[in-house]
């Protein structure tokens, strides 16, 4: 409402110019309130040095200003509603179904796009060569352990003196964050003789114990014919 014609409260200085600088321009200062205790309180915030007198007076002053100029806004606010009103496409709009209205907003919406970006971005994985996703794979693992690389170097772990030595300083790295964590297989349990034998010897008395499988008996053509009655009547409950 930049055209509404509004001028500042006819206050004293210094608070005439403490409006403008708290504020910015009138037409803030007249919406940034609704009764006198909520401009007692803005007027509070904004300078805690005020006593409560000087506020009430400002306040006085600023609620009479308010209501001395509400028709002025009113008819500011009525007048931005029609030539905003008049810059809209009324002509091609009038001729669109609600469908088509519907289909060209949501066209417009970068929400709506997404669906339409994430099926075009699985039809390109789809069409690129397993040989060529292969590569790329390896190549983001390898990045990736590089980067893990640099960052157990600004730790300066231990394993960093252990590779200084190396003569191939990267792959040495790709090796050690390749193997971290794992457990080699000499030491694994699963690899272990001792540890198979007693699962093959588990397994093989619970299937000594099991009863013999068998299918299972046919449904009877009366409950079938029963079972289908009762899903088809619209009388029973859910």
């Amino acid at each position: 409402m930049s055209g509404t014609g509004l001028s500042w409260p006819a206050l004293v200085q210094p608070y005439r110019d403490r409006l403008e600088e708290w504020f910015g321009t009138p037409q803030k200062l007249h919406a940034s309130f609704d009764s006198a205790e909520e401009l007692v309180a803005l007027l509070a915030a904004n300078d805690n040095t005020l006593s409560a007198l000087t506020r009430g007076m400002i306040a006085d002053a600023i609620m009479e200003w308010q209501e001395d100029t509400k028709s002025t806004v009113a008819n500011a606010r009525r007048e931005a509603k029609r030539r905003l009103s008049e810059t809209f496409p009324c002509n091609r709009s009038a001729e669109l179904s609600l469908q088509q209205h519907y289909n060209q907003i949501a066209s417009q919406s970068p929400l709506a796009l997404l669906p339409a970006l994430r099926k075009r971005k699985l039809a390109v994985d789809r069409t690129i060569d397993r040989g060529a996703r292969a590569t790329e794979e390896a190549r983001l693992r390898k990045e990736y352990a590089l980067r893990l690389a640099a960052v157990f170097q600004e730790a300066d772990l231990p394993v960093c003196k252990i590779l200084a030595g190396v003569s191939d300083a990267e792959e040495a790295s790709l090796s050690v964050i390749e193997t971290v964590g794992r457990v080699p297989e000499s030491n694994q349990i699963s690899q272990d003789p001792t540890w198979q034998a007693q699962l093959k010897s588990y397994t093989a008395d619970l299937v000594a114990s099991s009863a013999p499988e068998q299918p299972a008996h046919m449904f009877t053509t009366c409950m079938l014919v029963s079972l289908e009655i009762l899903v088809c009547s619209s009388d029973e409950p859910p």
